[in-house]
C-alpha cells in the first residue's frame, strides 16, 4: 500500500493507492511443478487447476489426489509452477467404460475433507482408439462426452523430460471437464452466445460454470454496461 500527501486537496490530505498482483493461473490449466515442491506436497509434478478461489486447489494427473494452495504459499513458490496448457487446448472425448477404482476423503492435512471418488475410466475420440485413465470427476457416465488434454499429440518439453525421468506413466489423455448435456442449458447457452457474439473456448467455459455450478452462481455479481445487477443471464455482458 502507498500512502502519498496531497496538500491541495480538499477532502483528504493523504490518497491510498493498493498495488494488487494478479495470480496468472486459470481454471482447468495443465501445470507442472518443480520437483523441490512437488516432493513438499507428496504429489506429482503434473496437475490440472480445479478451482480458484479463498485457496488455489489442484489435482495430480496420476493418482487424482487434490491439494488446496494458500495465496501465501502461491506467491512464495510461484517460479516453482509452470503452466503447460490452457483450456483452450481440450479435447472431447467420449466415455466407453467406468470402473470405480477407490473411494476415501482428500485434503485431510488442509481440513478440506473433499469426498473424492476416483474412477477408471475408458475413452475414446473416434471409436479407432481406446484411452485408460483415472478422474475424481462425480457424475460422469459411459457414453458421455468429456474434456480432456491430448497429451499424445501435445509434445510439451516438460511433460516429455517428466515420462524420461520419472517411473510413473502420465496417461495420454487427462480427463479434466464434464461436457454440458442437459438440452434446454444448452439451448439457453447458445443464445448467450450468439446474441453477445462469444467465440472464445475459455469464455464459454466460463459461462457454463458459472450457470451450472450454484456455488459459483451465488458467489458471482455479474454487471451490465449500465451497472445493474443482471437477473437473465441472457443479457449477460461482461
Amino acid at each position: 500500500k502507498l500512502i502519498s500527501e496531497d496538500r491541495n486537496n480538499n477532502t483528504a490530505k493523504n490518497k491510498y493507492t493498493t498495488s494488487i498482483e494478479i495470480i496468472p493461473l486459470n481454471k482447468y490449466d495443465l501445470i507442472y511443478i518443480d520437483n523441490s515442491y512437488a516432493k513438499k506436497r507428496n504429489i506429482h509434478q503434473i496437475a490440472v487447476v480445479i478451482s480458484i478461489s479463498t485457496y488455489i486447489k489442484i489435482v495430480d494427473v496420476i493418482d487424482n489426489k487434490i491439494i488446496c494452495i494458500s495465496k501465501m504459499e502461491y506467491m512464495a513458490n510461484k517460479d516453482n509452477i509452470k503452466v503447460l496448457l490452457s483450456a483452450k487446448y481440450l479435447s472431447k472425448y467420449i466415455i466407453t467404460e467406468i470402473e470405480e477404482d477407490r473411494y476415501g476423503y482428500q485434503n485431510k492435512k488442509d481440513n478440506d475433507k473433499t469426498n473424492v471418488s476416483v474412477k477408471n475410466i475408458y475413452l475414446t475420440k473416434d471409436y479407432d482408439k481406446t484411452y485408460h485413465s483415472k478422474t475424481y470427476l462425480p457424475f460422469i457416465y459411459e457414453s458421455d462426452e468429456i474434456l480432456c488434454y491430448d497429451l499424445e499429440n501435445y509434445k510439451v518439453p516438460e511433460l516429455e523430460e517428466y515420462k524420461e525421468n520419472d517411473n510413473k506413466d502420465i496417461y495420454d489423455v487427462i480427463p479434466v471437464r464434464r461436457v454440458l448435456r442437459d438440452m434446454e442449458h444448452i439451448k439457453h447457452l447458445k443464445k448467450i452466445y450468439n446474441k453477445k457474439k462469444i467465440t472464445d473456448i475459455e469464455h464459454k467455459y466460463f459461462i457454463e460454470d458459472i450457470y451450472i455450478e450454484e456455488q459459483l452462481e451465488n458467489g458471482i455479481n455479474l454487471y451490465d454496461k449500465d451497472t445493474e445487477v443482471l437477473n437473465n443471464m441472457v443479457d449477460l455482458q461482461l
